[in-house]
């Protein structure tokens, strides 16, 4: 198991046919500065580290601008411009995603290292 987090993407279904691709998992670097900005009161603070890119599109039915190369700033307006409901759909969206990881996560947490100590001292024992 690797104990670096690969900088994996997903891609999440919004309502009306449009997707958010948002980070995997945070690296501990991102989950830190998620905490710190959550403990700042950064609004949409988790949607703001989550979220790589979108199909969202503005009043124009153009694509609305929206990638980790911009500005934070620009991405914290952008993400204040958006109406309320496609709002709480990304939240929700990414809510569902970090608790499907724990999930994932915490399924992935066997006792192999339990098991390995029981061998490693039945073997000890044995000798």
């Amino acid at each position: 198991m690797s104990h670096v987090v690969e900088p994996d993407i997903e891609r999440l279904k919004l309502p009306d046919g449009y997707f958010v691709d948002v980070k995997k998992e945070l690296n501990a670097g991102e989950y830190v500065a998620l905490l710190m900005d959550q403990g700042k009161g950064v609004y949409f603070a988790k949607v703001l580290h989550y979220v790589v890119s979108w199909s969202l599109v503005g009043r124009d039915d153009k694509p609305l601008p929206y990638s980790l190369d911009m500005p934070t700033k620009d991405r914290l307006d952008t993400l204040g411009a958006l109406n309320v409901a496609t709002m709480k759909a990304l939240i929700e969206a990414v809510d569902a995603h970090e608790s499907a990881q724990e999930q994932e996560r915490m399924q992935k947490k066997t006792t192999p290292t339990t098991s390995r100590v029981l061998n490693q001292t039945s073997e000890y024992v044995a000798q």
